[in-house]
């Protein structure tokens, strides 16, 4: 039987990040030995012996950026993460398991600045005397944005999942799971991670990891192990 080639650009991609401030995490990368890609709450990395033939350009990992200083060093971070543990997850219990919630989408509708009525100006008090300037929260423009609720209803991104104690949003376990399912992984081990620390997935020949989510005593939260 033929083996199925597995796709690794599109399992990094799954990871990149698309924040214009962070421009380094929108495409893939290689340093020190390894592929990476990362959108600052999630990071996979890869020994660029496994697939010599991606041509990702050579990058600079911050990980002070990206995975907290108690759980990473600055120039290993394939290496620094100490194994405290070995949790075996089956990703098709996983994926069983993790039911995505459905919320109603909101969309944003440019409405009438509620605090200068549309003009875009204020009054100020300066020195004793009265003066006009821009209003401070539509920055002159006489609108805001607000979020106004539709009746489309869509996967909740941001419902937290418990699971083995730690608490995730709902996307980073999908494409935890959807990374899983393109390298035709049936079982990871987490070996790592708290409450308050990056979460280590072994995934055979990748690593990933996940940022943990904080929870509010009034939040509905879903376990799944």
């Amino acid at each position: 039987m033929k083996k199925t080639e597995i796709d690794y650009e599109k399992v990094f991609q799954l990871f990149v990040g698309n924040d214009d401030y962070n421009e380094k995490f929108k495409k893939p990368f290689r340093y020190n030995g390894y592929y990476y890609a990362t959108d600052g709450c999630s990071l996979i990395f890869m020994p660029i012996a496994v697939k010599p033939s991606l041509k990702y350009s050579n990058g600079i990992l911050n990980q002070k950026n990206i995975i907290p200083d108690d759980i990473i060093c600055y120039n290993r971070v394939a290496n620094t993460i100490k194994c405290t543990m070995k949790v075996e997850i089956k990703v098709s219990e996983l994926e069983k398991k993790l039911v995505p919630t459905m919320i109603n989408e909101k969309i944003k509708k440019s409405d009438i600045c509620p605090e200068c009525e549309g003009s875009g100006t204020v009054d100020y008090d300066y020195k004793g005397s009265t003066i006009e300037g821009d209003c401070p929260k539509c920055k002159g423009t006489g609108k805001c944005d607000k979020e106004v609720e539709t009746e489309n209803m869509i996967v909740n991104r941001e419902q937290k999942y418990k699971m083995h104690d730690v608490y995730f949003r709902y996307y980073l376990l999908n494409r935890l799971v959807e990374a899983c399912n393109l390298m035709n992984v049936k079982t990871i081990y987490k070996t790592a991670g708290t409450k308050n620390t990056a979460n280590k997935f072994i995934c055979v020949d990748a690593t990933i990891l996940l940022m943990p989510t904080l929870i509010n005593s009034h939040e509905k939260i879903i376990t799944i192990f």
